[in-house]
């Protein structure tokens, strides 16, 4: 198979082209798989809830922003993201990134939730730590985001 083995009629016999999607809560769909593959997912959570964009330092500047009420750096590398609408419970999901300005190419930030607040991640707010060569400090960086899946 493949561009110099073509597949034979007698070889698409033999491969199902039709299935229904069943499996895992709230999903369905299925169809002709021969041309796209499609299912639906409805329900059940997985959506972005939350996304902030933000340059560091003592009075962080909020570039971008879903459902987040505010953003307050806590201590030198150290930043608390309130949600507008708290999530539905402690257990969302989280991605984080960070960018160096252009002269800092050569460092990588470690973003992470602060634990040493309490449990760090709650409905409400999630805080954040950025580390720098062992350093917790956010000098260098042009901006961090974070994105919350409820």
């Amino acid at each position: 198979m493949g561009i110099n083995n073509p597949i034979t009629p007698a070889q698409i016999g033999a491969v199902p082209i039709e299935r229904i999607l069943t499996a895992g809560d709230n999903m369905t769909g299925g169809g002709d798989l021969s041309a796209n593959r499609t299912f639906n997912a409805t329900g059940g959570g997985g959506s972005i809830s939350g996304f902030a964009n933000f340059t560091p330092g003592p009075a962080p500047g909020i570039n971008r922003s879903i459902n987040v009420a505010s953003i307050a750096q806590t201590a030198a590398g150290r930043y608390r993201v309130t949600w507008t609408t708290p999530m539905s419970d402690d257990f969302y999901g989280l991605a984080f990134a960070g960018r160096f300005s252009d002269s800092a190419n050569d460092l990588v930030p470690r973003i992470s939730v602060d634990r040493r607040t309490g449990r760090g991640q709650v409905s409400t707010h999630v805080d954040l730590t950025v580390n720098i060569d062992t350093a917790v400090t956010s000098d260098g960086l042009s901006f961090i985001s974070v994105i919350a899946f409820d």
